[in-house]
């Protein structure tokens, strides 16, 4: 399959990180559409019991294909979507599934504030040159 419908490879990720990821993001859209698990479960088609798909969203089993696909379906959203916000999840937390929403809060304003340092830092340097050309035009 060629390279550009697959996505960039996905980094070195344990399976289990990579459940509890899309478990996390089913989880959210569920959430975010004001559902609670009972009500969600009623709207996937064949007889789910809410521990099973509770288990789906704690990333404690694996769901197969054609029940992942029917999930979302019913979130409305693709399979691929989801897939893609979970391995973005682990790439942003160096491949280490967060925890909590204050871990991955924290994982996010870390990297933020590694660019920040590196955007000061950059511009101290250009500072420092800037103020040798005057020396040096001072001189001319």
């Amino acid at each position: 399959m060629p390279d550009d419908l697959v996505g960039p490879a996905m980094p070195d990720t344990d399976d289990d990180a990579l459940l509890k990821a899309v478990g996390d993001e089913l989880k959210r859209l569920r959430k975010a559409r004001k559902w609670s698990r009972p009500d969600f479960v009623r709207r996937l088609p064949g007889n789910v019991p809410v521990n099973t798909y509770a288990c789906y969203e704690q990333g404690i089993r694996p769901c197969p294909l054609i029940r992942l696909i029917e999930i979302c379906d019913a979130l409305g959203v693709s399979v691929g979507y989801v897939i893609d916000r979970a391995r973005r999840q682990l790439t942003a937390c160096g491949n280490q599934r967060p925890t909590n929403p204050d871990e991955e809060l924290h994982a996010r304003l870390v990297g933020i504030e590694g660019t920040l340092a590196r955007l000061v830092d950059g511009q101290a340097q250009l500072l420092t040159l800037t103020q040798r050309e005057l020396r040096l035009l001072q001189f001319d």
